[in-house]
């Protein structure tokens, strides 16, 4: 006979009874334990809540103030020390998991401080080749200049001649007169001259005609460029040298090396970055700082220009690159040779009240005669900029307003070419909203517009808001620019370089009024 084997099942039904009388046994054996030192246990409950053996028990030391009742306490007791446990477990596999996640955190570090070395490298040298190329253009500018006195000395050289000879035909006919003999002879004689001058005159006037437009535009461009680096125009009026230390929040930093949304030591924010190219003549060095005399300066917290302090001394620096800023705060804090300075931003004014005479002086001054029209709160608040893919007219034909550089050549409103002084670039944050003015061609509602004969802003047009990007405006010394269909448009001076130095005693007494009195 074969010998019966025990099936699996009826192996795992017989394995049951055992499993049962094991954990009988077990909660017996807790239960009794807990009860035999009962007293032990509560005492030290804090010790002893987390001991497998008397966690099924938690119910029988339950506090007597404790509102829950003895199962809601036990499995509470339960639920906690589980918990703990799996935290520790968890914290146990996973310290690899973080090691490894710190590892790649600071390699990408590393390598994104790389990437940033290498911009400002980049950055640099591309400074540098700006400031080997400068040279190559004043000497162009220089020999520019000399063509133009050689021209005009040419020009005065003729006038002269014509002199000479109109003086000489005078002295003719008096002689003709003088001998009467001859009257009629001469007579005859003057008549074929002039004959011959007219037809002469004629002749070359159709041969000219062509091309005068070129000869003529090339002049004016010549005559621009070669007097742009004799003027001073903006960089004698709120500016900076390159190397001028500005306090940001990360320390002093080079201002023509800030860029729009850098923080600034007292918080405020740059939104505006100017840049002028042009010879500046009348720096003042205010311990170590060369600024412009007419700009603000904060003193013991009082506004004052900055060539009427007393140990402010005019230098003889002729900086071709100067800057400016405009912060939020309208405050520019700067590092001296010995100590901290507070200087205005090229917005200087705040307050609304300002900002509406401010209105109405650059209203008045650019429309004589006309009734004021009041600007809106809004306009009153924006910086007078356009977007960069607005194109500009120049003497080569339209170009993009980002594309412009100081030093450029540009049409103004009536048409005739003028120098680019200098650049603003201002966050789209200064602007409430922007208008169509041409096809392609959007300004802020505060740019000032030539509007047939008179200079209104855009304030009334359809609104269309603006995201984050950058702005810009001109600095020309003519005060004006052309666009591409035509219309014409203020520079960031509202006024022109020329006008604005009358608002200067203006601006310094609204300043002054505003100081809270101590």
């Amino acid at each position: 006979m074969k010998a019966s084997v025990p099936s699996q099942g009826t192996e795992q039904s017989s394995m049951w009874p055992f499993v049962g009388l094991t954990a009988v046994l077990f909660i017996a054996l807790a239960i009794s334990s807990a009860y035999m030192r009962r007293a032990e246990i509560t005492a030290n409950w804090s010790k002893y809540r987390s001991d497998p053996l008397f966690m099924f028990t938690s119910f029988m030391f339950k506090p007597d103030d404790d509102p829950r009742s003895a199962a809601q306490f036990t499995m509470d007791n339960f639920a906690e020390n589980i918990t703990a446990l799996l935290d520790k477990v968890f914290a146990v596999f996973l310290q690899p998991v973080f090691q490894i996640l710190k590892l790649v955190s600071d390699a990408m570090e590393q390598s994104l401080g790389s990437l940033f070395n290498m911009r400002s490298l980049l950055a640099n040298m591309w400074h540098r080749f700006n400031e080997g190329t400068d040279v190559f253009q004043r000497r162009f500018n220089g020999v520019a200049h000399q063509l133009r006195m050689t021209y005009t000395k040419l020009y005065d050289s003729l006038n002269k001649t014509m002199g000479v000879t109109v003086s000489s035909v005078y002295a003719g006919l008096s002689y003709i007169y003088s001998i009467t003999s001859f009257i009629d002879f001469m007579i005859k004689l003057c008549i074929i001259i002039l004959v011959i001058l007219v037809v002469l005159v004629i002749l070359l006037f159709f041969v000219l005609f062509p091309v005068m437009p070129l000869i003529a535009s090339a002049v004016a461009v010549i005559a621009v460029t070669a007097s742009g680096a004799a003027v001073g125009g903006m960089a004698e009026t709120f500016c900076f040298a390159g190397h001028t230390q500005v306090l940001t929040k990360d320390g002093p930093r080079a201002i023509k090396d800030l860029v729009l949304g850098t923080v600034l030591e007292d918080g405020g924010v740059v939104k505006g970055v100017m840049e002028f190219d042009t010879v500046a003549y009348d720096l003042y060095a205010i311990d170590g700082v060369q600024v412009s005399g007419t700009h603000i300066v904060y003193k013991d917290g009082v506004p004052v220009h900055v060539k009427d302090v007393p140990d402010a001394t005019l230098t003889d620096a002729r900086p071709t690159r100067v800057y400016c800023l405009i912060t939020t705060s309208r405050r520019i804090p700067v590092q001296g040779l010995t100590q901290r300075h507070t200087f205005a931003d090229w917005e200087e004014l705040s307050e609304m009240d300002d900002l509406k005479t401010w209105h109405r002086h650059v209203f008045e001054a650019l429309n004589p005669g006309t009734k004021y029209i009041s600007s809106t709160a809004k306009a009153l608040l924006s910086e007078a900029v356009l977007t960069g893919a607005t194109r500009v007219r120049t003497p080569d034909g339209p170009r993009p307003l980002s594309t412009i550089v100081p030093g450029s050549v540009v049409l103004d409103a009536d048409g005739t070419p003028t120098r680019v002084a200098g650049i603003v670039w201002v966050s789209s944050s200064e602007v409430e909203a922007v208008v169509d003015v041409e096809p392609g061609a959007q300004a802020s509602i505060a740019a000032w517009l030539r509007k047939d004969t008179a200079w209104r802003q855009a304030s009334q047009e359809r609104h269309i808001p603006v995201f984050n990007t950058t702005l810009y405006n001109l600095f020309t010394e003519s005060g004006t620019f052309q666009l591409e269909g035509g219309t014409g448009v203020r520079d960031f001076t509202d006024v022109g370089p020329e006008a604005i130095s009358s608002t200067y005693t203006w601006v310094l007494e609204s300043l002054a009024k505003n100081i809270p009195a101590v």
